[in-house]
Parts: structure tokens; C-alpha cells; sequence
């Protein structure tokens, strides 16, 4: 009942405050500035920023704006804090509004304007939002999930055909979307800069350079039931060894909410790292679980693993849109199984099964999403 009122009052009060902002619409909006938020201003990351370092590449002409509340996070334009008098001003006066998510549902979108969700999920592996079986909604709740802009919302299918779906079912967005890619790929597929990225991990976390890297980027759980991130690294350094040779350091990318609970000595916490695309770029191995990062990395080409200790629990909760057992990655459900598929690892099966997932899965990632984007909005100006 608490969490009823709490959302009914926030629903009421979100409808209240866009329509004092409706007051507002007098300010003339700005055809060339462009306002970006990664994770409602957490981050400088994802979809967003590869958009921003493109524009930034050449003589765009636009103006763009980041909301970012960490000041320690260097971004490379004018910055904004989330829900600030600037931040509402630059929302209410950019042309174009980018995220990769969650947006600030108190201020409305106008009948000029265009909001571009780039999403920040990849592939159609663990169900979300209103597709997960194991969150009950009161009503309030169910209420602001919904996009009050809908129309005024343009969604990037985040890779695929089978996104789409997610897309339409799992985030309930029924309006246009563009088949394109995922930015954030861009670099990945053409290789661009990749080295250097590398370097620039490596040099941030003061990482030998003649050392390999795995990552552990393992997904969020509603239970916050750590013991299931503690893995016996040690063995799974050996059996990389054994396999790809060479002596191995491991990264670990936790959830901002359990990572400080996931502590293990010669371990890296890279919990807080500005950008996951940088981690997988700079990664010699990876092993995962459900996180839709699955579909990034895959395009690395690079050995992946799942490792899955609740699988039977999770698919029982909040199941997947395709069977697991389909994905690009061989999954366990045990570290003896986990090493064993290391030990085992073969490059042309590999090989082959990720380019399988991609052409069952529909692909639209070509390295051209952000051309593609900035394409379609020069189109829609042209219209106007």
C-alpha cells in the first residue's frame, strides 16, 4: 500500500509539473543543439557518446549538451547536471534529445522536438520492463512507466529484428524505429581505434601489458545475492592459460549497486568505469551470464563464456525471449564446467556459432549506425 501512494503521488505530481512546464513553450527551440544523457546523467557512455564522438569527428554544426552529475567524468562539450534550471532550459530548447533509457518524464517533449531513445540493452536475451514476470506493478506504477511522448519518440532497434520485438513488447514502444545498429558497435565492427582503447584500459588500471585480460560482467539480480559473483579466478586463470596461454589478470564489472560487495583480492573492480564498450574492446576472454552484453562482445569475435549457477532459478522467474541454449556462447552452470569449456574452446565452432546467432537473430549491425542516425534526422529537417 505505501509504494501505491508513493507512486500515485509521484504520477500526479509528474503531470502537474509538465504542465507548469507547458508555460515554458515560448523559448524558441534551437534546430542545431542537441542534449544527451547516459543513464540519466550517471555516465558518459553508450549509444549517446558514440553519437557524440562522431559529431565530434568532423564540423557537425550542432551544439551539443551532456547531462552528467560526476564532476570527476571529463566529457568533451558543454555539460549540465540532471534536473537543474539549465538542464530543464536545454531540454525544453534542444532540437533533438538523445538517451539510452530512462529520460525525465516531469518535463514534455514539444510538438517540434525529437526524442531519440537509442536503448541500452543489446541482442533479446533476459526479459525486461513489462515482459519480466517476476515484478508486480500497482497501477501508478504501470502509469509512469508509460512514454507520455510517445509519438514524439523514435526508437533504435538496438541491433536486430528479434530487438524489435523487445522493443515493442518488453518497453511497450509502438511508434518509429529505426533499423540501423547500435552505435556503440560502431567502433567494434570496423575496428576503429581498437588498440588504443586498449591501451588506454590497461594504462587507466595500470595493467601489465603483457598480461591478458578476462572480464567478468555478470547481470543484475533483483535478490542482490552476491555469492553468486564469487568465482574461483585462480582455476579459471589456469585453464585460460592452459588453453590460450600467457598469464591472465581479471576484471571484474558488477552492478553499481552490488559492487562494493563483491570484493576479492587480485581482482580489478572496473564497477565504475566511464564505458563497458572500453572493457569489451580491451578484453582477451569474457564470461557473462544473461547481460544483454552478450550481443556487444560477440562482434569482437573473441572467446566468450556464460556461466550461469541459477540458471533453472532465473528461467523460472524471468525466463528469456530465446532459448539460451541458441545464444552465442556456450553457457555452465558450474566453474568445472566453466573450465572445461575453456579447456575445450574451438575457434572455428566458435566462430561459426556467433555468426549463426547474428543471421538468426536478424542483424542490422553494419558499423554505420551513427551515419544512419544522423542521416535520418538531416532527412527529417529537409522535410520541414
Amino acid at each position: 500500500m505505501r509504494k501505491l501512494i508513493i507512486n500515485g503521488i509521484k504520477y500526479y505530481l509528474y503531470n502537474l509539473i509538465r504542465s507548469i512546464f507547458g508555460l515554458f513553450f515560448f523559448a524558441r527551440i534551437k534546430p542545431n543543439r542537441i542534449l544527451f544523457m547516459s543513464y540519466t546523467g550517471k555516465q558518459y557512455s553508450c549509444n549517446p557518446r558514440a553519437i557524440t564522438e562522431k559529431l565530434l569527428s568532423g564540423d557537425s554544426g550542432y551544439e551539443l549538451i551532456w547531462v552528467m552529475d560526476d564532476n570527476s567524468i571529463t566529457v568533451p562539450c558543454r555539460c549540465v547536471r540532471s534536473r537543474t534550471l539549465k538542464f530543464y532550459w536545454y531540454h525544453l530548447t534542444s532540437k533533438y534529445i538523445i538517451t539510452n533509457g530512462v529520460v525525465f518524464k516531469e518535463v514534455p517533449i514539444r510538438k517540434s522536438q525529437l526524442l531519440i531513445n537509442t536503448w541500452h540493452g543489446g541482442g533479446a536475451y533476459k526479459r525486461v520492463v513489462y515482459d519480466n514476470p517476476s515484478i508486480k506493478r500497482d497501477r501508478y506504477e504501470r502509469k509512469l512507466m508509460k512514454n507520455p511522448d510517445e509519438q514524439r519518440t523514435v526508437y533504435l532497434s538496438s541491433c536486430s529484428m528479434a530487438s524489435q520485438y523487445v522493443i515493442k513488447s518488453g518497453l511497450g514502444h509502438h511508434g518509429a524505429i529505426l533499423e540501423i545498429g547500435s552505435p556503440r558497435n560502431d567502433k567494434i565492427i570496423k575496428k576503429d581505434n581498437l588498440y588504443q582503447v586498449k591501451e588506454l584500459v590497461y594504462k587507466y588500471y595500470k595493467i601489465d601489458s603483457t598480461v591478458k585480460l578476462l572480464l567478468y560482467a555478470p547481470t543484475f539480480r533483483d535478490s542482490l545475492n552476491t555469492d553468486l559473483y564469487n568465482l574461483d579466478f585462480n582455476r579459471i586463470c589456469n585453464a585460460l592459460s592452459k588453453r590460450f596461454g600467457g598469464q591472465w589478470v581479471v576484471m571484474v564489472r558488477m552492478h553499481q549497486l552490488i559492487s562494493a560487495k563483491t570484493e576479492q583480492e587480485n581482482v580489478i573492480n572496473a564497477s565504475m568505469y566511464p564505458d563497458m564498450q572500453d572493457l569489451l574492446i580491451a578484453a582477451d576472454a569474457f564470461i557473462t551470464d544473461y547481460s544483454s552484453s552478450i550481443w556487444d562482445y560477440s562482434f569482437t569475435y573473441k572467446p566468450g563464456f556464460l556461466y550461469a549457477p541459477d540458471l533453472s532459478q532465473y528461467m523460472g522467474e524471468r525466463n528469456f525471449y530465446i532459448d539460451i541454449a541458441d545464444w552465442p556462447f556456450i553457457f555452465a552452470e558450474s566453474v568445472d564446467d566453466l573450465c572445461k569449456n575453456i579447456l575445450s574452446y574451438n575457434e572455428i565452432d566458435a566462430d561459426n556459432r556467433i555468426r549463426n546467432h547474428h543471421k538468426v537473430m536478424g542483424s542490422f549491425e553494419t558499423g554505420t549506425a551513427t551515419e544512419g542516425l544522423v542521416a535520418y534526422w538531416k532527412e527529417m529537417e529537409n522535410e520541414e
